[in-house]
């Protein structure tokens, strides 16, 4: 059995600009025999030829993994394990458009009036700055919660990491504690700010406390093993590197 992912974007009347395609042929046992991947950005009129046809043209730019279809004796490997691949990798983040591109979304929402906006220092920043709602001290050598106001809905793929700002870092001792935004979390999301100084931190409302990165995270199944693979450095912990 043949099953063929395209991940793509419709346009106009009758037009698919294909992102991604994977062809996987999973044989009656439910091992995969064969698996071609590719990424590339150009206009197919039809999708209805001959999988074999399909084939002879995702030959080179493989980013992943490959396997060639044998007619005769077949190469299979447990599909469970190359499925966490496929989740992985047939997926639409950036999609070619008319020349142009469309990229996934980072959604929020203002849940408190008067929640402020993330905002972007440079258009290449890594993250986009949160501000706080309300007005709070951070004790000396203590920690506070930071209301920022705001709900997220991270792009799909995707957590949400709470980074601290260098500056607040740097002048003031303030750092950031349990920064991690879970991809299915629709509540508001709160900062935990520490501050290592010996001196009370104000935190006036529209201060910006932290900011907010989106980062790629792969899911991968857990399995209990009686052994490790063996490696050189094996059990070697801190400082074994040496300095």
């Amino acid at each position: 059995m043949f099953i063929i992912d395209v991940q793509g974007f419709q346009y106009g009347s009758g037009n698919f600009i294909c992102k991604e395609l994977a062809i996987v042929n999973v044989n009656d046992n439910g091992h995969l025999a064969a698996h071609k991947f590719i990424s590339y950005p150009f206009e197919l009129k039809q999708y209805n030829s001959k999988v074999r046809d399909h084939m002879e043209w995702i030959t080179c730019n493989v980013h992943g993994l490959e396997f060639d279809v044998l007619y005769g004796e077949e190469k299979c490997l447990p599909y469970e394990d190359i499925s966490s691949f496929i989740k992985k990798h047939v997926c639409s983040e950036i999609v070619a458009v008319n020349g142009a591109e469309k990229k996934q979304c980072l959604k929020y929402v203002k849940a408190i009036p008067g929640a402020f906006t993330p905002t972007k220092g440079s258009p290449r920043a890594a993250g986009f700055d949160l501000r706080s709602v309300y007005s709070i001290t951070v004790p000396a050598r203590d920690k506070a919660l930071i209301n920022t106001g705001l709900k997220f809905e991270l792009p799909s793929g995707c957590y949400g990491r709470i980074a601290p700002r260098s500056g607040l870092a740097s002048k003031n001792g303030i750092n950031v504690g349990a920064g991690v935004i879970d991809q299915d979390y629709r509540g508001i999301v709160m900062v935990l700010l520490f501050n290592h100084s010996n001196e009370d931190f104000q935190v006036n409302v529209g201060d910006r406390i932290a900011q907010l990165i989106c980062e790629r995270i792969h899911y991968p199944e857990l399995v209990e093993e009686k052994e490790l693979t063996h490696t050189e450095r094996n059990t070697n912990g801190f400082g074994s590197t040496g300095r």
